[in-house]
């Protein structure tokens, strides 16, 4: 069954928020003149917080038998843009990751990086995969069958928690497949995946396996049984305006009345219109002209205009 929709619509300067209950991802009309409709990407936030020792944490892990019967790599969109700025999450997560300056306008080109798991060092993004340290395959086997579809695009996009995306080198993620600690673990840092295997699983609710459990507790055994903070994951969905409606000031009295934009300015300093050229930066932002009307920055990338 849908739940109520949206919650809140709030403009921001890259998009729109809009919170939602996460079983649904409902379009909203804004108020007149801004954005008459929206479409959102689901995007995992931080809901409560809990502090667990690593032994504790393992122990509170459900165990289950896994059920992996219906799973395919589809089911889990990739990779999302969700404030719209050209920067997938792939490129996202090389750009947090890296230890100097990435070059690269969208994709990232160049860095420097350092894969944890085999102790291996890059400046070319493309010898790096980005590696959910919960793999999907698992998680469906550990309860994300039963997600909504928004639920599991979040999961796979998930910039929020750094623990669940990490960069390593392509070898060391190729050989670990989909696999579970109980048939793989890094090289090196053992301590350190354990640990942030046990903050996904608690953060995304997910059980494990009874030889899982077991690989953990053996692990677990031979680290400091330092404190974990956990945040459980929400999910809320980031909206993009689809289409403009341009008729209208902000002072008429008809209609759904309106909060007053203040408007967004060219470098010469006068309010944008519609058909300008805006700059690459804001490509995918919402402006104003002097009335308030909304206008998205879009079309060719090299040379996008207000529309």
């Amino acid at each position: 069954m849908k739940k109520p929709g949206a919650l809140l619509v709030a403009a921001a300067a890259g998009a729109a928020v809009v919170l939602f209950t996460p079983t649904t991802a409902t379009a909203t009309n804004m108020t007149s003149p801004v954005v008459a409709r929206v479409s959102g990407t689901p995007k995992a936030v931080n809901g409560a917080k809990f502090t667990v020792r690593l032994r504790a944490g393992i122990r509170r892990i459900p165990e289950r038998a896994e059920q992996p019967s219906g799973y395919e790599r589809s089911r889990f969109k990739l990779w999302d843009d969700t404030d719209h700025d050209c920067q997938d999450t792939r490129s996202e997560v090389l750009r947090q990751e890296s230890e100097r300056r990435v070059t690269g306008t969208c994709a990232a080109r160049t860095g420097l990086w350092f894969s944890y798991y085999d102790h291996t060092q890059f400046t070319r993004a493309s010898k790096l995969d980005i590696d959910h340290l919960v793999p999907l395959a698992e998680v469906w086997r550990s309860g994300g069958r039963s997600w909504s579809a928004a639920k599991r695009e979040a999961y796979a996009n998930d910039l929020t928690d750094r623990r669940t995306l990490v960069a390593v080198s392509a070898h060391a993620n190729r050989s670990k497949g989909d696999r579970d600690p109980a048939e793989w673990l890094p090289d090196y840092s053992k301590c350190k995946y354990v640990r942030s295997w046990v903050d996904v699983k608690l953060r995304w609710g997910l059980s494990a396996d009874p030889a899982e459990k077991a690989a953990l507790k053996d692990v677990a055994a031979g680290c400091p049984n330092s404190r974990i903070t956990v945040h459980k994951a929400k999910i809320r969905t980031i909206a993009a305006p689809t289409k403009h409606h341009h008729g209208g000031s902000q002072s008429g009295g008809g209609g759904g009345g309106g909060t007053s934009h203040a408007c967004t300015r060219t470098s010469t300093g006068s309010c944008i219109s519609g058909g300008q050229f805006c700059p690459q930066a804001s490509y995918g932002h919402v402006g104003y002209d002097a009335h308030g009307n909304a206008y998205i920055c879009t079309g060719d990338r090299s040379h996008p205009h207000w529309e």
